[in-house]
């Protein structure tokens, strides 16, 4: 077996490659990593679709809509780059665009992941947690799966806390 993975400049996906490269050689793979600039990468992968295997990123909305990475009438699109095609995900995917009630698309979505799951039209490596903090100064922050700033502009700090934040001594 041997393959190329592609990416872009990014410390944690060329990294994920080395450790994809040297596990991968303990099977007796061989794997070739090609760090390409960003707008290289996207002619590549997705307007031509010449790839072995690409590294990539995925930011999610608030509200989530898979069709375009997963639907069948998508397959020609720019994020639909595995010309996957099921039309039970179809379905799955059309009706979670309709429901609004959470008990019900539960188990949608879990079709839905378990499906995706054993098609593997994508292989996700893991979901990135950011932790955030904030001092506690800093009054009405909000936060929730939609950002970390949601409603900055709602946010403020006591008059009598104002001024420049505290240094710490060494």
């Amino acid at each position: 077996l041997a393959f190329e993975i592609r990416t872009n400049p990014n410390r944690q996906r060329e990294d994920l490659a080395l450790l994809i490269r040297s596990d991968l050689a303990a099977i007796g793979a061989r794997v070739r990593i090609r760090v390409m600039e960003w707008g290289a990468l996207v002619e590549d992968v997705v307007r031509h679709r010449e790839f072995d295997a690409v590294l990539l990123g995925l930011v999610t909305e608030f509200r989530i809509d898979d069709r375009d990475l997963f639907a069948c009438d998508r397959r020609d699109g720019p994020t639909q780059f595995a010309y996957y095609c099921n039309p039970r995900v179809d379905t799955l995917l059309a009706a979670l665009a309709r429901t609004t009630d959470r008990r019900k698309a539960t188990p949608l979505w879990h079709e839905l992941q378990r499906t995706l799951a054993r098609d593997q039209p994508f292989t996700w490596l893991y979901y990135e947690v950011r932790p955030v903090g904030v001092r506690t100064r800093l009054r009405n922050v909000q936060m929730d799966i939609r950002g970390t700033w949601i409603n900055a502009r709602d946010w403020w700090i006591a008059p009598e806390e104002r001024g420049p934040a505290p240094t710490r001594s060494r």
